[in-house]
């Protein structure tokens, strides 16, 4: 093999790998697809739709994480979604609250380069919401736990973590083709 020859396969194979490690975002086209086939109509939570007196400043994106949950080398998804109010309305502390719908999900990345809904949760919380998601990072992870996995766990890949502000939070893994729960806090 060529000199120039070796540099161009050297190239395609540098490009080809940084293409497939980049970062997903909510704005890109599969995201979106597959979100509104899974919850037409939704809307991803954006900082203002959580509640700041209760849980305090709210990440820059508390609707969506991304990250290779199942360590298979392709980018997946999780996402918290508004779905739609219910009608309901309450007074509270002399704030209106609206009772809405909303959805935890967390989508898997196939090899044909679609996203399919591997958990799902749904839950109705007034707005502004006390509820985001965060990506929690591998390594090790203590709380309450559960009873099969005792107070301590280590992530081989990123998880995400469901925070219900002052209330509990529970990160969701991906051990054995199956998506398990750890509560860091109740």
């Amino acid at each position: 093999m060529t000199r120039s020859a070796a540099i161009l396969v050297g190239t395609l194979l540098v490009a080809s790998h940084a293409w497939a490690q980049q970062p997903l975002s909510v704005g890109d086209s599969g995201v979106q697809a597959a979100i509104q086939k899974t919850f037409p109509g939704s809307t991803i939570l954006v900082a203002a739709d959580v509640d700041s007196r209760e849980c305090g400043p709210a990440p820059e994106s508390p609707g969506f994480v991304a990250g290779d949950f199942e360590g298979d080398g392709r980018p997946d998804f999780a996402a918290l979604v508004k779905i739609g109010e219910t009608g309901k309305v309450v007074d509270w502390e002399g704030r209106k609250l609206h009772e809405t719908r909303y959805a935890f999900a967390i989508f898997l990345a196939t090899s044909d380069g679609r996203y399919n809904p591997k958990r799902i949760i749904r839950f109705l919380e007034y707005w502004p919401v006390m509820t985001f998601i965060t990506l929690q990072p591998p390594g090790m992870l203590r709380g309450p736990g559960d009873d099969r996995r005792g107070s301590a766990i280590t992530l081989k890949s990123p998880g995400v973590e469901l925070i219900n502000c002052g209330k509990s939070s529970v990160v969701y893994y991906f051990s054995n083709k199956y998506v398990r729960e750890f509560w860091t806090s109740d």
